[in-house]
């Protein structure tokens, strides 16, 4: 297939310490990887409506409970029931013995302009829940609910997004659900928010993971060459985005130090 189009194409090679990515979320602490263990007991902590413990983040509603689901489950015993989408912590907008809870955080915005929200949306069946879990996301004037389920025991995660237009130059993107905490886990992590027509960009993550930012739904192909006086592009890997940052994996290089990689969109 030929490729009809490309945004912009950045060549880069393996070795090389980059600079972050043009697609860089404009949110702070997405991945709730703080305050991490401040506050918390073996990684757990209730955070009730109106807290900003969480940096970048308040809660509503009935709040949120902040974890790490690889070291304790619902209160402070300490249990293994999987692992965050991204990095070691997440939260549970179902908070405690509440019905409802969530949180928000507001961001600079164009008035006008178009963004994409991805994020990570995850559930489990135990300790009496049922597998299921329901999520309300607004952002400007854009309201979408989104579900998920998962009939087993360990947390699993479920790629969402959605994109708005901006009305003002400050916009607030929340997520609450409205599920009762005796009956599901609602589980959130891994939030971005980038300008809907950011660039593609390719980047360098823990070798061989080749990060393509790009426009979530759309086809790319990942291609390199060995020099970079080649005009020979090779094809890696086609991928096509589920989330505004994806890592496609490259475990055919022979020599990391001499291959040079590009991203091309698709029409």
């Amino acid at each position: 297939m030929k490729p009809a189009m490309i945004r912009l194409i950045i060549v880069i090679p393996v070795v090389a310490i980059l600079n972050s990515s043009l697609a860089q979320s404009l949110l702070l602490n997405g991945s709730f990887e703080q305050p991490a263990d401040v506050g918390t007991t073996n990684g757990y902590a209730f955070f009730p409506a109106g807290s900003t413990a969480i940096p970048g983040w308040t809660t509503v509603l009935n709040g949120v409970e902040y974890f790490n689901p690889s070291r304790a489950s619902s209160g402070t015993a300490v249990s293994y029931h999987g692992v965050a989408e991204d990095g070691a912590s997440c939260v549970d907008l179902a908070p405690l013995d509440y019905v409802g809870g969530g949180l928000q955080q507001s961001f600079p915005t164009t008035n006008g302009s178009s963004y994409e929200v991805s994020f990570f949306l995850g559930t489990a069946a135990y300790s009496g829940r049922d597998g299921s879990a329901h999520c309300l996301a607004t952002a400007a004037t854009a309201t979408n609910s989104f579900a998920v389920t998962n009939t087993g025991q360990f947390a699993q995660w479920v790629p969402e997004s959605f994109t708005f237009t901006a009305v003002s130059t400050n916009t607030t993107l929340t997520f609450s659900t409205g599920d009762d905490a005796k009956v599901r886990f609602v589980f959130l992590d891994n939030v971005k928010v980038v300008p809907h027509d950011s660039p593609v960009t390719i980047d360098l993550g823990f070798y061989p993971g080749i990060r393509v930012n790009g426009r979530i739904g759309r086809s790319y192909v990942v291609e390199y060459i060995e020099t970079l006086t080649s005009t020979n592009w090779n094809q890696l890997q086609y991928v096509t985005l589920q989330t505004s940052s994806q890592f496609v994996f490259d475990t055919t290089s022979p020599n990391r130090t001499n291959r040079f990689y590009r991203a091309v969109e698709l029409p």
